[in-house]
């Protein structure tokens, strides 16, 4: 390493590190493709306040360790601070990397964001090798505190937005920090510091915070607040069009829960991309009640090839009572939408939902093998992530949460069951998703009924919109794609 002399002389170093937190395959395949958004944008506000910024994405390894302990080998001075992103599934990954930063750089302050930490700081701090926690958005947030950290004596407590210990080892946390009104206002992100996307050629961009929504299953709403922001169409064409000059893609994936949500700024968005003279794919995520016929129009005319929208459910009874607000008429609406307009349907799922039933259940794998038919779909456990209201108010909800470590709340692993619902029915659930097609599923699941008459009435759909989507496909499409990009 240089020596302090050498060291005083440059800009103070910040470590960010993303690890890998899902250990699923198949969902870390689709995980991989993203980048880290949070910690680009964090990147970007530390290098505009002067400091050295190194991203160390450990998204697809499966051994960090040894990985980690070469990086930090490697670094030619010790950084002022170390930054983690920590899911709730990768708490004991993040520890054991923890433990390693303490070892190897013990002058560097741990400092530890994102889900889990916004609700289970006390546990992080207590447990954990981590100095400070940054709850909330955390632009403003970790300036502030690197400046404290830069600058021993000035007060913590007038820093909102952080965890800490107290000289006696009790936790303080400081009252919440009001969220960014103007997203506009907030550099672009920092792509250059992660290679991921460069490999893949594929943007990430999110676009809003806030969340509408009021699902059970859903911690969006405690973490990023009810208020709803967006960055304008023209923000966000300016980094698509800043980031294709610098290093050309041809897929941009819009990470936002509902980039639908305001029409007018969608449609915005789509025009701008139609005036463009090079034609990109993307993908986006919608509500299904956010989707109507020229918003889906004028994204397909923009090269919007794959929508994901949340389905749930195909019980009417269990999507009135989860938050979502939505009907199984808006799911076959939206649904037709997309197809009629040649953008891949892309449906997701949950298994074991508050008030589900054996039959609820079934419905539910009906409807999720028949869009397999003509689109594409997911399935995930129900899982009661620390700051949802599964988790808030399990009682009220009649969970009873049989699985105590955080490593099994991955939305795969059974984790709670009800009166109506075991962990080993929703276990045999996933195993019927995932061995049968729509026409080779058993009459008999895990009830006595045969759902005949909805199995009828989804073969009818099948056929519909595959009719449908036939018919799309004859048609000229409204630009020609290159062939690599198609596999979206």
């Amino acid at each position: 390493m240089r020596s302090d002399s050498q060291a005083s002389a440059l800009a103070p170093l910040v470590l960010l590190i993303r690890p890998c937190f899902i250990n699923h395959p198949g969902l870390r395949a689709e995980f991989e493709q993203y980048a880290p958004m949070g910690l680009l944008t964090i990147a970007a506000i530390l290098q505009s306040h002067g400091y050295e910024v190194r991203l160390l994405d450990l998204a697809e390894s499966d051994d960090p360790l040894p990985l980690v302990f070469r990086y930090l080998q490697a670094l030619e001075r010790e950084p002022v601070a170390v930054g983690l992103t920590i899911y709730t599934e990768s708490v004991q990954k993040c520890a054991r990397i923890q433990d390693m930063v303490r070892r190897l750089l013990p002058r560097a302050k741990i400092i530890a964001g994102g889900p889990h930490v916004n609700f289970c700081y006390e546990e992080v701090l207590l447990q954990s090798p981590v100095d400070f926690v940054v709850r909330g958005e955390g632009e403003a947030t970790i300036i502030e505190l690197l400046e404290a950290i830069l600058h021993p004596g000035l007060p913590l407590n007038l820093i909102n937005g952080i965890g800490f210990r107290t000289s006696s080892g009790e936790v303080s946390c400081t009252p919440d920090r009001l969220p960014v009104r103007d997203l506009d206002q907030l550099p672009i992100p920092a792509y250059h510091l992660n290679p991921v996307r460069g490999r893949r050629r594929k943007l990430s961009l999110i676009s809003s915070r806030g969340c509408i929504g009021n699902c059970v299953f859903c911690a969006s709403r405690a973490l990023s607040g009810s208020l709803y922001r967006t960055n304008s169409p023209e923000w966000m064409f300016s980094v698509v069009y800043a980031e294709y000059l610098r290093e050309p893609f041809f897929w941009i994936l819009i990470l936002d829960d509902s980039f639908t949500i305001n029409a007018r700024r969608a449609i915005r968005f789509c025009k701008l991309l139609q005036a463009w003279d090079v034609k990109v794919g993307w993908s986006a995520r919608s509500r299904v009640d956010a989707l109507r016929e020229d918003l889906v129009l004028n994204m397909a005319l923009a090269g919007c090839r794959t929508v994901h929208i949340g389905v749930e459910s195909a019980d009417e009874f269990v999507l009135s009572n989860i938050g979502k607000g939505i009907t199984m008429a808006q799911i076959r609406e939206s649904v037709r939408l997309l197809v009629v307009n040649n953008i891949t349907v892309v449906a997701s799922f949950i298994f074991g939902l508050p008030h589900e039933t054996r039959e609820t259940m079934e419905k539910t794998l009906l409807l999720a093998l028949a869009i397999r038919e003509f689109g594409k779909e997911s399935a995930g456990t129900c899982t009661p992530y620390p700051g949802t209201p599964l988790f808030v108010c399990r009682d009220q909800l009649g969970i009873q949460i049989k699985v105590q470590n955080w490593s099994f709340y991955n939305l795969i692993t059974p984790i709670f069951e009800t009166e109506a619902i075991s962990l080993k029915d929703i276990a045999m659930i996933r195993i019927l998703h995932s061995t049968y097609t729509f026409d080779s599923l058993p009459m008999n699941l895990l009830s006595a009924n045969p759902h005949q008459e909805l199995r009828m009435e989804l073969s009818e759909w099948i056929n519909e919109m595959k009719t449908l989507r036939n018919n799309t496909h004859a048609k000229q499409p409204p630009f020609a794609l290159p062939r690599s990009s198609m596999q979206e």
